[in-house]
Parts: C-alpha cells; sequence; structure tokens
C-alpha cells in the first residue's frame, strides 16, 4: 500500500468521525473496497492509516475533559 492510499482510507474513516484509537480493521477495509484502492496488508499498512487519521479526527482520548 502506498501513503496516498493510506491517505484515500483515512480521510474516509474521518467523514464518518473514526479516529486512530477506534478504527478496526474491517473500517479500513470497507473504506479501502468502498474507494477503489488496496486494502491495507499487515500492520504498517494499518499505522500508516491510523498516523494520516491523526490530524483529521481528534481522539477522545486526547481530551481530559471526556
Amino acid at each position: 500500500m502506498n501513503k496516498s492510499d493510506a491517505r484515500i482510507i483515512a480521510q474516509r474513516l474521518a467523514e464518518h468521525g473514526i479516529d486512530y484509537e477506534t478504527a478496526t480493521t474491517a473500517d479500513m477495509y470497507a473504506a479501502a473496497e468502498y474507494e477503489g484502492v488496496d486494502r491495507p496488508e499487515g500492520r504498517d499498512d494499518e499505522w500508516d492509516i491510523r498516523s494520516a487519521l491523526v490530524p483529521l479526527v481528534p481522539c477522545s482520548l486526547d481530551d481530559p475533559n471526556s
């Protein structure tokens, strides 16, 4: 998987309010299929997607008031 595909998947997840802590492999697969890009193939690809999600959706665990 290339970084561009990871960003495309992250954008789709972000549009649904899914952050880097709550994104599941199934979420990533569904977003990849919907967008017509390669699915993540292992942990490195999943972490690329999670890293791309960080600036897009604030994680509820980052908020000290939650």
